[in-house]
């Protein structure tokens, strides 16, 4: 079974500067710049999960998904700088029924 998805997620101002601001304490510790980030659309993904069922007991998943980060998340210096606005997501999960 295939099935693919398309997703955005919107941040609060609390989570945009939890995971994507500056203060300057961090600041002084890293080099990075100070960054406040607002709440807004923080990403959108595309992706698509393949999964295979190969007896009665036993299956394979696998998923493929890209996400680009947006706006402030984007902006930030610890992705700007440091890291990447692209993020890709690569997995394969063997499965059990009991």
């Amino acid at each position: 079974m295939l099935t693919l998805f398309a997703k955005g997620s919107y941040a609060s101002e609390d989570y945009m500067e939890t995971y994507f601001g500056v203060d300057r304490g961090d600041a002084e510790r890293s080099g990075l710049p100070t960054y406040e980030a607002d709440a807004e659309l923080k990403d959108v993904a595309l992706g698509g999960l393949l999964q295979y069922k190969i007896d009665e007991r036993w299956g394979v998943l696998g998923l493929l998904q890209y996400t680009k980060l947006l706006g402030d998340a984007a902006d930030s210096p610890l992705v700007d700088d440091e890291g990447s606005d692209n993020q890709l997501i690569v997995g394969v999960i063997g499965s059990y029924r009991f």
